[in-house]
């Protein structure tokens, strides 16, 4: 993760609205947000709203990303159990990577983690589109 992607949250102690920078190479985990998460963002105020907004977003991803999984079982029933090891091993990854942040100190680092949770679903979803793609009967 790219420390100056939380560069804009700066912003945010001076009184403007906070809005996650992206760095290069984001442009394709941005396409992913949600449109009513682009607007929470701009009308967010301070940083609890921020957070609100992030913690929707991730719901948001989850029920997506389970909708690709879901969708990946249907074209291939007789690779469950490879798929389903493959996607307890992602989210212990994930869950692993993106709780370093929460433990650490500062307030920055709570936004890190939930970052860390959008983008690795996010990237997630993007994997699975792929292996759907690929699978495509």
């Amino acid at each position: 993760m790219n420390p100056d992607k939380y560069l804009a949250l700066a912003i945010l102690f001076a009184g403007a609205v906070a809005v996650p920078a992206l760095a290069a190479g984001d442009s394709e985990i941005a396409s992913y947000y949600s449109a009513a998460y682009q607007t929470c963002l701009q009308t967010a105020k301070a940083m609890r709203p921020v957070q609100h907004c992030t913690a929707q977003e991730i719901e948001y991803q989850e029920a997506a990303l389970d909708r690709e999984f879901q969708a990946l079982l249907a074209i291939r029933p007789g690779d469950r159990d490879r798929l389903q090891a493959e996607e307890d091993r992602w989210k212990d990854q994930t869950d692993a990577t993106c709780t370093v942040f929460s433990r650490r100190q500062g307030s920055l680092n709570s936004f890190k983690a939930q970052d860390c949770f959008r983008d690795e679903t996010i990237k997630r979803r993007i994997a699975l589109k792929a292996e759907h793609a690929d699978k495509a009967p």
